[in-house]
């Protein structure tokens, strides 16, 4: 056995050029490690091979190898270090009571743990390997306990690809619905955030789950999307900053909770989206689309139900939450209409889009229904075919707003407004010339649920 002692000094406060500190475990006085070489008696699947959910203990005198894939540097890691293989296969986690681990076993640091009288068990899909706690399940080790028990080698791997000697996987977001990445540093290329997300902040108070918030990635291979949680917790020294809608890719470790797989990056650095972003179309319908000189829209000529969502000459499209607007009927009478009620989505963004020709001299009209009132809902936009042609992706703020044109049905807080109401006449400047597009946009939340029903739709 080798041994090379290095001494490290972690301050747990600095301020004004004064050091304190407070007598628990999550500080850190002067930490002398002793780099250690020793030999593997087993492998990490060899423990997989032995564990179950029911928590054990190991008795043998055995050590296995591995090398640390997450960092509680960015404040996403709390009180747990994770493990994997040198061939990336493989990944277990250590809880330890204890803050700034980084500073001790950093990513890609080879390291030995003396199995003997350690706890361990399958939770959540993946080993776990510590302390006994309330003789129940797997808990957090002491410092002193883990430096005992975890022996630190001199080598360490860089996070390039594990064929090229590093501890990194690139892998594709589908590929990680599977409990062997649990824990392991992985890497996913041309991903984006979802929509949804863009925008937000990575920790969203209006957003939690569990202390956290879950945005969703998604990468899209030949034709079929996939997603998956990523999750932020309000710790995180980027939690503040603003989820990006650019392409890239983004480094992290696997987790899971219960069946949900969450992606957890270690700091901001491992978020490298820069670029351009990918949008594939979500719009429906338009097959007949012309710019129109003239439009008057009762919806009488289209089927009605929920799927009827598809119109031959107009747009229908969303950038977040998933919902189309649709043809309904209720007294003889039939309209479109856009609810948020019921929608897991964060956010709800869809729009029904007019093409029509502008010719200096233009008005619009329409008419509008309220139900089960929360707040205002509807905007409504207008934009030349030079600045969004149908199945673009939608970035409203580029758009020419004339919400504040019109006075829609507001205010009822309970069913539906008893019929539908005039919302006012606007005339288009006379410098608007040419092919453009009506824009109707729902904007909904998980707070924001109004109904919005739009009928008589009157260009000339």
């Amino acid at each position: 056995m080798k041994h090379l002692k290095i001494k490290i000094i972690a301050l747990s406060f600095l301020s004004l050029g004064l050091i304190t500190s407070c007598a628990n475990s999550d500080d850190y006085d002067a930490i002398d490690i002793t780099y250690q070489e020793l030999t593997p008696t087993k492998t990490i699947d060899d423990i997989y091979a032995m564990a179950s959910a029911e928590v054990q203990q190991y008795t043998e005198d055995d050590v296995i190898e591995a090398y640390v894939s997450s960092s509680d540097e960015g404040g996403t890691f709390y009180k747990s270090i994770s493990f994997q293989n040198a061939e990336g296969t493989r990944g277990f986690s250590i809880p330890v009571d204890s803050y700034n681990l980084y500073t001790e076993v950093e990513p890609g640091r080879k390291v030995y743990i003396k199995l003997k009288d350690l706890y361990y068990s399958i939770t959540h899909g993946s080993l776990v390997i510590g302390s006994l706690y309330e003789n129940t399940s797997v808990g957090r080790m002491l410092p002193p306990y883990f430096r005992e028990k975890v022996a630190i080698s001199a080598e360490k791997k860089e996070e390039t690809d594990v064929s090229e000697g590093g501890i990194l996987k690139t892998v594709t977001i589908a590929e990680l619905f599977n409990d062997n990445y649990i824990n392991t540093l992985v890497e996913i290329e041309n991903v984006q955030f979802t929509l949804e997300a863009v925008g937000n902040t990575y920790y969203d108070a209006n957003n939690v789950l569990g202390g956290a918030t879950n945005h969703l990635l998604e990468q899209t291979i030949n034709g079929t999307t996939s997603f998956l949680i990523f999750r932020t917790s309000e710790f995180a020294k980027f939690a503040h900053q603003t989820v990006p809608a650019n392409n890239g890719k983004i480094r992290g470790v696997l987790t899971k909770f219960n069946s949900d797989y969450q992606f957890l990056v270690r700091t901001i650095d491992d978020v490298q989206l820069t670029n351009p972003r990918i949008h594939i179309s979500t719009a429906i319908g338009g097959e007949n689309m012309s710019f129109l000189t003239s439009v008057n829209e009762g919806f009488e000529s289209y089927p009605t139900s929920t799927n009827s969502t598809a119109f031959d000459i107009y747009g229908n499209d969303f950038a977040a939450g998933g919902r189309f607007w649709s043809v309904r009927t209720f007294d003889n009478n039939k309209y479109i209409q856009l609810t948020a009620y019921g929608n897991q989505a964060p956010v709800t963004k869809s729009y029904f889009i007019v093409p029509v020709a502008f010719n200096g001299n233009n008005t619009l009209s329409f008419e509008t229904k309220d139900g089960h009132y929360n707040g205002d809902a509807l905007n409504v936009y207008y934009v030349s075919a030079d600045q969004y042609s149908y199945g673009d992706l939608i970035q409203s703020e580029g758009f020419t707003n004339i919400t504040d044109q019109f006075t829609y049905s507001t205010g009822t807080t309970s069913g539906y407004a008893n019929a539908f109401v005039p919302s006012g006449n606007y005339t288009f400047p006379s410098n608007v010339t040419g092919n453009g597009y009506i824009i109707f946009e729902y904007s909904g939340s998980t707070s924001v649920t109004t109904t919005i029903q739009i009928d008589n739709i009157l260009f000339n």
